[in-house]
């Protein structure tokens, strides 16, 4: 009984890449070249919003010129959706000082002198998981010491404030972030020797300004 060679079966088979190559014109030769683009296609867009997240640093040393004070910090993103930060403050509350639009507790018919220096922690949610730029919400605390003059003696006085914003960041290339917010806040002194000026506690509006630089 012959033997079948390979020839008897090619009616029946797959063209070889050589043969597909070879060919003038086909379907098969065409989607044979295009191969190799199809595979890098595949490759870039099957690189998440994640992935892409990934490649932006964690790290960031970052200028907080916020309504009330003025200082460097450190933040770090701990995951697309939430971010913290610390920072070390020049604490003035200025607007107290200087009862601007009433907003000084009654009675406070002098300028204050108040300065200080606090710490500030806080965390910014993400809702859109974009962490570090795009839209956010923030609670945050501070405390610190300060001093202030007082029947015409400057005393010692403890300031903390509670409070929260919403805002937006803007990331710039890679490497700087800018953000905008703006919230409300209860916000204390109390200076040693009376309960009256230049001790305060009352609610008041925040702005944040925070420029950051990622690494």
């Amino acid at each position: 009984m012959k033997e079948r060679t390979e020839t008897d079966y090619a009616p029946f088979t797959w063209l070889t890449v050589t043969q597909l190559e070879r060919a003038p014109f086909s379907p098969s030769r065409v989607a044979l070249r295009s191969l190799p683009f199809v595979v890098s296609l595949a490759a870039a867009v099957s690189v998440t919003p994640a992935a892409l997240a990934e490649e932006i640093p964690r790290n960031m040393l970052l200028a907080d010129l916020g309504a009330h004070v003025l200082g460097l910090g450190y933040g770090r993103t701990l995951a697309p959706e939430l971010a913290v930060q610390i920072g070390a403050d020049l604490y003035s509350p200025w607007t107290q000082n200087v009862n601007l639009l009433g907003l000084g507790l009654p009675g406070a018919t002098t300028h204050g002198d108040l300065v200080g220096g606090i710490l500030r922690g806080r965390a910014f949610y993400y809702p859109f998981a974009s962490a570090p730029s795009g839209f956010w919400l923030s609670p945050f605390l501070q405390y610190g010491l300060g001093k202030a003059t007082s029947d015409g003696e400057p005393r010692v006085s403890s300031v903390w404030a509670a409070g929260a914003s919403a805002g937006y960041a803007f990331l710039l290339g890679r490497s700087v972030v800018i953000a905008l917010g703006a919230g409300a806040q209860y916000h204390a002194a109390h200076v040693l020797g009376g309960d009256g000026a230049p001790s305060f506690g009352r609610f008041y509006p925040t702005l944040d300004i925070n420029v950051g630089y990622l690494f």
